[in-house]
């Protein structure tokens, strides 16, 4: 009987990376000073403190790469050296370790003993950790991915650079906030036109990033721009970038192979979003379903409870991105090789491993690189199929986007009045508080109440305001002021305005100027008043 080959009649040819590699770690202190404690070329013991390996993981889109070693600390060397917020760089390749394979900056320094390694300090650390550490709130309406993003970095991490795969090489951005406009250097053409309507409010800055990206069928990670000294974000096209320079295959530079395969644990073909509920039978609630999975599986549910959704249209937008999630579990598993220096989150890799199905073009979801007296690198590897487009997703309608919950533009303090106060704290004229609302008074047609301006710990240079309104408030017209009422600017009632104050202070008032149009007609009438404002550092 012949033998037949199991092998694939059409191999990918890999070009794995050298497994001879030279390793540096440096710490930049507070004020400048470089401490190597890791360098493999120099091989001197003035520069080489690392205990054991270190740790250096990088994922894609949704979470910050991070780092972790220890170092020997004999005579307290270190001792007080690094107290968080410090760059972290380490370098590696085949020739003199001076490329750059990952920077971030320490977030713990923890001091310890033990009898085998004496005196250590174990440093752990995050690649740009402000954007997970500071939270934003935004509303992005009909615009692109680049436009949200671009905005969101102007207003809140002015340190990043955003930039872009134009399929050939990496674009710069500049953002124009002004027109809210921005212009890609050299320029692309290949940027996802698709428009971005959503809103976050107090959500992690990394996180409202990742959502943008999922909806424009993006990905992005965080890198160091060693020459320029400066973060960089990363966006590219979900597998358009695509690395032949770097490759495992069985063989060459594989050490291990885990996990091949489709993890069906993690699908979902049912999507149920509930949103804002106004009393125990009016709901708001929408069920995507993907037919096709839940026959070839069965029906697989996640059902998720967001009040903070308060349009059908919101609603709509929600389910549909689960589900787009939850059938996005692509075909991958976990390979460990050798000489992976080269490789970067999203990029598409050649993978060769006969008796495993591994035998093609993968993506790397998340990498994981072990520095010591060898490198290897782990990645979880994916072959991504399932797209946006593949579901129907009904555009939202920006008309129905909600600007009007609790804080979506920032502002960091409130002047809240109710009008069953007593003392009543509003300066009437031809106004009253009766029964908890503020009024006309009998007879009148026109009337001002004005808030008494209170005191703010910072110049006010924006505001909101905002009432809860009974009766027909339509003919009414607001003004504010920032310094006490020495200057009152008019307030547009256009819904979530801001207002910039042109004449900026410390004491921020409002008042409401009253109006129907006979003295018989019902009367406007309020239930309370807020004014939110902010200063400069928001």
């Amino acid at each position: 009987m012949g033998v037949r080959s199991l092998l694939s009649d059409t191999p990918v040819i890999i070009i794995p990376g050298s497994s001879q590699t030279y390793n540096k770690i440096i710490i930049t202190d507070d004020s400048s000073t470089d401490y190597t404690i890791l360098d493999s070329y120099s091989g001197a013991t003035t520069s080489n403190y690392m205990i054991g390996n270190a740790t250096v993981t990088r994922p894609l889109t949704s979470k910050l790469g991070s780092f972790n070693f220890t170092i020997s600390n004999t005579y307290g060397r270190f001792l007080n050296k690094f107290n968080g917020g410090e760059l972290v760089r380490f370098y590696i390749d085949d020739t003199d370790a001076t490329t750059l394979l990952f920077a971030g900056k320490i977030d713990n320094v923890f001091y310890g003993y033990n009898d085998s390694d004496g005196f250590v300090i174990s440093i752990k650390g995050r690649a740009c950790p402000e954007l997970v550490d500071r939270t934003i709130s935004s509303t992005e309406v009909s615009v692109t991915a680049d436009v949200s993003i671009a905005g969101i970095i102007d207003s809140f991490f002015d340190f990043l650079t955003l930039t872009f795969w134009n399929g050939a090489s990496w674009s710069e951005a500049t953002y124009d906030s002004a027109l809210d406009e921005v212009t890609w250097t050299p320029s692309v053409t290949n940027f996802p036109s698709a428009l971005i309507n959503t809103s976050f409010q107090n959500k992690k800055g990394l996180s409202a990033i990742s959502d943008i990206c999922k909806l424009a069928e993006l990905d992005c990670y965080i890198e160091y721009d060693d020459s320029g000294s400066r973060w960089l974000l990363r966006l590219f096209v979900i597998g358009e970038v695509t690395n032949e320079d770097y490759g495992v295959s069985y063989g060459g530079n594989l050490v291990s192979c885990d996990s091949m395969g489709l993890d069906n644990t993690k699908v979902v073909n049912r999507a149920i979003v509930y949103g804002k509920q106004e009393s125990s039978n009016i709901i708001m609630l929408k069920t995507e379903n993907n037919s096709s999975s839940q026959s070839n599986l069965w029906i697989k549910d996640k059902v998720i409870n967001l009040p903070e959704l308060t349009t059908m249209e919101d609603v709509q937008s929600k389910a549909n991105e689960e589900l787009v999630t939850g059938l996005s579990v692509s075909v991958g598993g976990r390979l460990t090789a050798v000489g992976m220096w080269g490789v970067r989150p999203g990029e598409t890799i050649p993978a060769s491993v006969p008796y495993c199905n591994f035998n093609g073009y993968f993506t790397i979801d998340e990498m994981v690189h072990k520095i010591g007296n060898t490198f290897i690198t782990t990645l979880d590897l994916a072959s991504r199929q399932n797209k946006l487009e593949d579901i129907f997703i009904e555009k939202a309608n920006p008309d129905e986007i909600n600007t009007t919950n609790v804080n979506l533009n920032n502002m960091t303090d409130s002047y809240t009045v109710f009008f069953d106060e007593s003392p009543s704290i509003m300066a009437h004229s031809n106004t009253l508080e009766v029964s908890g609302q503020l009024r006309l008074d009998s007879g009148k047609v026109t009337g001002v109440a004005q808030a008494t301006p209170i005191t703010a710990d910072y110049e006010v240079k924006n505001c909101e305001l905002r009432n809860y309104s009974n009766f027909e408030v339509t003919l009414d017209t607001y003004d504010v002021t920032a310094n006490g009422g020495q200057n009152w600017e008019v307030y547009s009632t256009a819904t979530g305005n801001i207002h910039t104050f042109t004449n900026t202070g410390t004491k921020p008032s409002f008042r409401l100027n009253l109006n129907r149009v006979s003295s018989s007609a019902t009367s406007p009438a309020y239930e309370s008043v807020s004014m939110v404002y902010r200063g400069d550092n928001y």
